[in-house]
């Protein structure tokens, strides 16, 4: 056994060494391999320590030599190791530094050379921009607390007309606010919770249409965003995202619809039709305009249609509350 380690004592400093010549000639390749030069530097050093530690602690050897070998060792592996991957790290950085000079386009006039074909310039992404209609907004909506931002990413600024909020009736800004170019635009969401609280309840979630109106600057041409809000409430918190769908050419009214309730009736005595001809009684309230129909009340009293005659039908009696009637504002 002491001759089989004896052996790999002996073989493991040449393998060891040649490893760690290997990782310094990968770095005079073209390009340099780095990350591998890492790994034969790493695995030389580190076998060098690990062979000399073990053989320091089985050696005969009197106790100044393993104090002069363990401190060879371990200068191999906390000084050599760390000092030459620092030095494998400074030539990457400065190589790709020099790289990325090598592929900025030169100026050789006043006017910007073209970029060599191997460079792909890093172009962020844009904004959604309809490609038939210029005068659609460039928008973006997006979330924050207790507020949606309306962004103008376009170069030309905009007027925002109103808002639907799914089968709700359309709110219209009188007068229309601008919404100018590079800049914002922001709606609270504080009524919008406490319809969320109120429709949805203390937990659940729903995703509601959103519809925004726009006209361009000179009031000419109308257009639509289409977004959708996902509105999630957790225990009466209300947290509410926004998606995008998309701006179409719309031409929806300028005026908001009017919103009145229906009127009430409301009563209180002896209300009969004749018995010959079967008379009918109807008691309708009226219709509320994008709000809530009227209320019949009937109090303490005797209603009744008519019998009817020997030749004819007895009639009806209704009492019907007012509906609620709202067109839909485009």
């Amino acid at each position: 056994m002491d001759v089989v380690l004896r052996w790999i004592y002996w073989a493991s400093f040449p393998v060891a060494l040649a490893l760690y010549g290997i990782g310094w000639g990968l770095l005079s390749m073209t390009p340099p391999d780095f990350l591998t030069a890492r790994w034969f530097v790493s695995v030389s050093c580190l076998w060098i320590a690990i062979v000399g530690g073990v053989w320091v602690l089985r050696t005969g050897e009197p106790l100044a030599v393993r104090l002069i070998a363990g401190v060879a060792f371990g200068i191999v592996a906390f000084v050599l190791l760390p000092e030459t991957l620092r030095y494998v790290s400074r030539r990457e950085t400065s190589f790709n530094k020099r790289a990325q000079d090598a592929a900025q386009p030169k100026i050789t006039s006043p006017a910007v050379a073209p970029l060599p074909s191997a460079v792909v310039p890093d172009i962020p992404p844009k904004p959604f921009i309809h490609p038939s209609h210029v005068h659609i907004p460039n928008v973006i909506l997006t979330s924050e607390p207790d507020r949606l931002v309306l962004s103008n990413k376009g170069n030309r600024n905009f007027y925002l007309c109103g808002s639907r909020l799914g089968d709700e009736p359309a709110s219209m800004s009188d007068p229309p606010v601008i919404v100018p170019k590079d800049g914002y635009y922001y709606l609270l969401t504080n009524l919008l919770k406490q319809w969320a609280v109120k429709t949805i309840g203390t937990n659940g979630q729903r995703l509601v249409p959103l519809d925004l109106y726009f006209m361009d600057e000179e009031k000419h041409k109308k257009s639509t965003g289409k977004f959708r809000l996902l509105i999630v409430v957790s225990d009466g918190s209300v947290a509410v995202h926004a998606q995008m769908l998309d701006v179409v050419p719309e031409n929806w009214t300028e005026s908001p619809p009017v919103t009145s309730r229906g009127g009430d009736i409301s009563a209180h005595a002896n209300i009969s039709a004749g018995n010959d001809g079967g008379g009918s009684v109807k008691i309708e309230a009226g219709s509320g305009d994008c709000a809530p129909g009227g209320n019949v009340t009937l109090g303490p009293g005797d209603y009744r249609a008519g019998n009817g005659g020997p030749n004819g039908n007895g009639g009806d009696f209704v009492a019907k509350a007012g509906d609620s009637k709202c067109p839909r504002t485009k």
